[in-house]
């Protein structure tokens, strides 16, 4: 979101990444629409089952236990933090390679991509 806001010269999503950094916002809390920075969409019985036609890229899927979490980027891709390899990874979807994604999980958007921030 950072990264966008600076492309895009919006103040408010800069503004916005920096106040999730400062609080520490936690998956679960994202997922709990924490502080009103997200909207539930969904809810999934997993992602490799999900019908990604209802996603824009930044939409986020939360496991429901609140552990992990998940960012769409289009085109049945997903991106996700691997400590096994230590780095970002992209996963295409479905994939039998990755629990993660049979997880139920909770889809939830960003606010500011609703309320018409400069995206």
């Amino acid at each position: 979101m950072f990264l966008r806001g600076l492309r895009n010269l919006s103040p408010d999503l800069v503004r916005r990444s920096i106040w999730l950094w400062w609080h520490d916002t936690t998956a679960k809390e994202i997922g709990q629409l924490h502080a009103g920075q997200t909207v539930h969409l969904l809810d999934a019985a997993s992602i490799n089952a999900l019908d990604d036609a209802r996603l824009l890229p930044g939409d986020l899927a939360v496991t429901r236990d609140g552990v992990h979490i998940m960012a769409y980027i289009g085109e049945h891709t997903w991106i996700e933090a691997d400590p096994g390899v230590g780095r970002v990874i992209r996963v295409k979807t479905p994939t039998k390679d990755n629990g993660w994604f049979d997880t139920p999980a909770h889809i939830v958007r960003w606010t500011i991509f609703m309320d018409g921030g400069n995206c």
